[in-house]
């Protein structure tokens, strides 16, 4: 059977591990964990550093806004009931600054909340208790989903570039090609 293939802007994006759009130094994806608990916040960060994702770590909803925008992280896994500012508030915040996907890890575990969630612009929601190893496939697959969307469709995607650099209020974009099969 003869394989079809497609011509994409991918860079190393198809590598084992997520690379960041942020970086064009080959630093893998920068996932930001929104956690007022600091048990599962260590338990977040040794799961994805170990699956060769780096981690920054907000034990509140201002500080998590503050990283988001000062950090640009690809993914943020972001926890509801946080002090200083709740996790539904964040996401507003996230949604309005752009298009960085959220996975939502809370304790609230009624199907309003889910539904809410997801409809309020989650790109995934995991109830606590969790297994640390399925936030790490989730996390990836939630990245995987996200290049491969800006791969194919740059402008109409809603992501970010792989990367940009400004001249005269114009982004100029570096691209690499990759080919990918589709079957």
């Amino acid at each position: 059977m003869m394989e079809n293939t497609i011509n994409v802007s991918l860079g190393a994006y198809m590598s084992t591990t997520q690379q960041s759009p942020n970086s064009s130094s080959g630093l893998q994806a920068l996932v930001l964990i929104a956690e007022d608990e600091p048990e599962i916040a260590d338990i977040l960060q040794a799961y994805l550093r170990r699956e060769g994702l780096r981690t920054i770590h907000a034990e509140d909803g201002r500080k998590a806004l503050e990283m988001h925008l000062s950090m640009k992280p690809d993914l943020v896994l972001l926890d509801v009931k946080m002090p200083k500012m709740d996790g539904w508030q964040v996401l507003s915040e996230v949604r309005h600054r752009g298009e960085t996907p959220v996975i939502m890890l809370t304790a609230m575990d009624q199907d309003i909340d889910k539904l809410m969630g997801l409809r309020f612009g989650a790109d995934d929601y995991v109830v606590k208790p969790f297994n640390p190893a399925e936030v790490v496939a989730r996390t990836q697959a939630v990245l995987r989903r996200t290049m491969l969307m800006l791969a194919i469709n740059p402008v109409s995607s809603g992501c970010r570039p792989l990367r940009s650099t400004w001249n005269n209020t114009k982004p100029l974009f570096r691209w690499e090609e990759t080919r990918i099969a589709l079957r």
